[in-house]
């Protein structure tokens, strides 16, 4: 397999950016979203000469950090999504995924 570097004809204003993945990024996460600009006008590799990225991080958070249940135990269900909610974590909703 091999990945063709295709690259940005332009930097996307990241103002744009973040409003096209508000409506992709769940509410909780969206203060930790961070957007990166790479140009690289040389390069050593030269795959990369004149190629242009925007790289789009959500940063981890741990409090809104989902985990999933490797194994059933009590109220927990294997293969279920959890969350914190406060103090106690709780089965995932749709929105929340």
């Amino acid at each position: 397999m091999t990945l063709d570097l295709v690259g940005l004809v332009a930097m996307r204003d990241k103002v744009d950016v973040t409003k096209k993945l508000h409506a992709l990024v769940p509410d909780a996460l969206r203060k930790d979203l961070a957007i990166h600009d790479f140009a690289y006008d040389s390069s050593d590799y030269g795959a990369l000469q004149g190629k242009k990225f925007q790289l789009v991080l959500v940063l981890p958070d741990s409090e809104h950090m989902p985990f999933v249940a490797e194994s059933g135990s009590g109220e927990a269900r294997r293969g279920a999504v959890y969350v914190r909610r406060g103090t106690e974590s709780v089965e995932a909703s749709q929105s929340e995924l």
